[in-house]
Parts: C-alpha cells; structure tokens; sequence
C-alpha cells in the first residue's frame, strides 16, 4: 500500500517507522524537515510538501498535536484536500476537536476522498511497541480497508460505527478519564508520603487492590518517580485536551472537568506548565499546606529547548517560526536547559516604558525603541516574551505575557492562544479555518491562530 505519513512528533515518528518493512512504500512528511531524516535511513522516502507526499497516496495518515495543526495541513494550496486522489483515504490518529473531525468528513466526501478517524490511546512508548489502542471511526468498507494499518501499528481497535467525529469524541472522554485519574493518584500521594509508605509501593498496591489497570501501571506510577521523562505528558498538553469546550457543545455537565482545569491552572500558574503532569502532587502539597516538595529532575540529559507541542510552526507563518533563539550560554554555565532559561533575563536591564506606548527591547543584542502602536502582538517563548513590530520580532524585557499587561493596563488586549497576546487594532484581516477559529493577519505574511472562543471575543472589539 503507498502510505502518506504527516506529522513526526513524539507519536508519529515511532508510528511511521512501524510502517516500515512491512511491503508498504511509505512516504513522510514533516513541518520540521529534520525529523524525517532517521526514517529515510530506514527506506521511507522525504517530500517537502505535504502536495508532494500525498500526491500518489492509497492513503494518508495524519498524526498532529492539535487542530491548528490540522487545519494547516488540510487546507491551502498545497494542503491535503487540495492534493490527496480521489477515494484515497484520509486517516485522522492525533486527537481532533469533534466540529474539526466532522468538518473534514464533509469536505472529504465533497473531494470524492475517504475518510476515517482513528485516533489513539497510548503514550510514545507504546507507539514504538505496538500497544497502541486504536478507536476507528467511518464507512465499514473503509475500515476494512486500512485493517493492515491498524494492525501494523497497535495492539488492537474498535470499531465505533460510521460517524467518524463520534472517535474523536470518544478520545477526548477517554483522556479527561485519565487525567482524572491522575488527579487521584497525585492527591493520595501526600497522605502516603505523611503515613510513611513508600509511594511507589502504595501505587502498585492500590493497582493489585483495587484499579488492576494498565493505564494505572503508566500513568499512575509518575507521580511517584524522583525524576521525568521529557516525553511525558506536559500540564499544558493536558490542559489543551481538556473537554470544557466539547461538553458545552454537547450540553454535558462533568464536574471533574472544573476541578481539574483548576489544578491544572494552579501547576501552570506557578511555571509547571512545561514539566510532566506529576507536578499536580507539588500543586496540591502546596493548597494543602504541605512545605514544596524538591523539584522532579530530568531522568535523561536534556534536549535543546523546543516549541510546546500545544503550539506546532506551521509552514508561511513567520510568528510560529523556528528562527533560532540567541546564543546559547557558555559551556561552562549549568547545564539544565529550564535552568538556563531562567538565567537569560539576568543578562537583560529591567523593562524601561519610556511613555505611555513605547518601550525598550532588543534587536540582535542592541537596544532599540518600540512603538506600542506599531507592535502587533507579544508572543512568549521559553520564558521570554517577544513583541512582533512591523513584521519583525524583537526581544523584550518581560518574562511572562501579565508583565506586558500589567504595564500597558490602558491598552486592550487578547490572549487568541495562552502563548500569544494580540492587540485587537493589529489585525488586518480574518480568515476562518475549519473548527470555527480563524487565522488574523497582522501584516505582510504573519498571521496568528484564533481560536472559537478568542474568535468571538476579537468580532466583539472589533465591532464585526
């Protein structure tokens, strides 16, 4: 079969390679060209384009952290609907919004193109062994069809009937029970720590006793390690999974969503936001008065900085680049790279607002002076914020996107992603995207993701 593979994060890279050697020709693309080069030494071949991998597909698989990921891909020019042949079939296995699993069933029947959802439960680890668990929604025949695939790549699937947005649906209930779960765990940690049992052995306990899960068995037993994993998963990941948006839609009423958006908030809050969902035990030693517990270490050297997961480049999008960051510090400056990060700023003077709309920042080391009304957003990124002037990014004082708030607090603002601060003025032109958000160019080819809920709120300041 000649497979299409787009998207090789921590998922998809384990994913593709499984594919391998098994008398298919897979073909791979990724946003970040890099990636691809360790499953080209295996036999897949590289396109640059996602047009140029999809061109002769039987099938395309698409394994991307979030649905602006997978409105870039699908849409455009060279986007996957433009390009994928007729009755070739998409297969959708990263975890979708339902409006955007079901909005490109109907563009995909429009095309005369297949489509299944099938998104999965599982961490990298299980990718790389084949244990996934594979929920696949769409048309039997098209099921039957891409059998192989699923085989290839997982311990088993469920077939979950022919609306294939009913998967997605599905993935996002199953994901705010695991995290749930992990809430428990993280919450009955202190009172075994404060009993004198082992934490470890009380998890494996509770497992024998009471859970008998293996979801518990890999998830349940973070909490309790002395270091993480980088390839965990992060708060923020798991606070972009959860369902509020999806049980509004729905008209469903699940209290647990509240209580764990709001410990996941708290972690965030306190700069977890990047470290594995372990870190809840640290938030709730903290609410219950409990001293802070040591701060978890990395189990592995760690990697170079890199984008969040939530937040993916895409391609023609200058404020999501992957333009380098400034030097790193010298060899012999520690080498913990969220220790490094946090020394940055010490180079840095304190933030100068020279009136009430301009302020200090950097262009490559040198200082320069910016209009707030020629700036059309701040972005923050590793811990530094970034204000985007005229098209060009400039280095600022600030550590966190309330710093620039709270400074310009006569200034209205919106947050259209947690990581993005626009200013409303800025925005040239809307553009929806599939899912009911939009892309907002801000000048020349920089155009920002909004999401449904920024959407309505940058319409309603905009007086559209």
């Amino acid at each position: 079969m000649r497979i299409a593979f787009l998207g090789l994060g921590r998922m998809g890279l384990p994913m593709a390679r499984n594919l391998l050697g098994r008398e298919h020709t897979v073909t791979v693309y990724n946003r970040t060209p890099g990636r691809a080069e360790t499953l080209a030494a295996l036999g897949a071949e590289v396109a640059t384009t996602v047009a140029e991998a999809v061109r002769n597909a039987e099938v395309a698989i698409t394994m991307l952290s979030d649905d602006a990921a997978m409105n870039e891909v699908a849409q455009g020019q060279t986007g996957l609907l433009r390009h994928l042949p007729a009755r070739a079939i998409h297969i959708c296995m990263g975890s979708m919004g339902i409006e955007v699993s079901a909005a490109l069933a109907t563009a995909h029947a429009q095309a005369d193109q297949g489509y299944l959802a099938a998104p999965v439960f599982g961490r990298p680890d299980t990718a790389a062994t084949r244990h996934l668990w594979i929920l696949a929604g769409g048309p039997e025949p098209q099921v039957n069809r891409c059998r192989p695939i699923f085989e290839a790549l997982g311990q088993g699937y469920t077939r979950v009937g022919p609306n294939p947005a009913l998967a997605h649906a599905l993935k996002l209930g199953g994901n705010l029970l695991t995290m749930a779960m992990e809430l428990a765990a993280s919450e009955i940690l202190p009172y075994a720590t404060k009993a004198g049992l082992p934490p470890a052995d009380y998890l494996r306990l509770l497992n024998t006793a009471i859970f008998r899960s293996h979801v518990m068995d890999g998830y349940g037993s973070i909490p309790a390690r002395p270091s993480f994993d980088p390839e965990d998963q992060t708060l923020d990941l798991a606070a972009s999974e959860l369902l509020a948006q999806a049980c509004k839609d729905l008209g469903a009423d699940i209290p647990p969503v509240d209580l764990l958006h709001a410990r996941l908030q708290a972690a965030s809050a306190r700069g977890w936001g990047e470290q594995d969902l372990a870190e809840l035990t640290r938030t709730f030693h903290l609410e219950t008065g409990g001293e802070e517990p040591p701060a978890l270490t990395r189990a592995t050297p760690p990697s170079p900085p890199r984008p969040k997961p939530l937040h993916p480049p895409p391609p023609r999008t200058v404020i999501q680049s992957e333009e380098p960051l400034p030097s790193p510090e010298p060899k012999s400056a520690p080498s913990s790279a969220k220790t490094a990060r946090k020394a940055e700023p010490a180079k840095l003077k304190p933030p100068q607002v020279l009136s009430a709309n301009r302020f200090d920042a950097l262009e490559d080391g040198a200082p320069v002076t910016l209009d707030l009304n020629r700036s059309s957003h701040f972005e923050l990124i590793h811990g530094q914020v970034w204000a985007w002037s005229e098209g060009r990014r400039y280095r600022t004082f600030w550590t966190s996107l309330d710093e620039v708030e709270s400074t310009f607090h006569h200034v209205m603002f919106l947050r259209s992603k947690r990581h993005v601060l626009l200013r409303p003025e800025a925005v040239l032109e809307l553009r929806p995207t599939f899912g009911g958000g939009a892309k907002a160019r801000v000048g020349g080819d920089v155009e920002l993701d909004v999401g449904r809920t920024a959407l309505a709120r940058l319409k309603d300041l905009l007086g559209l």
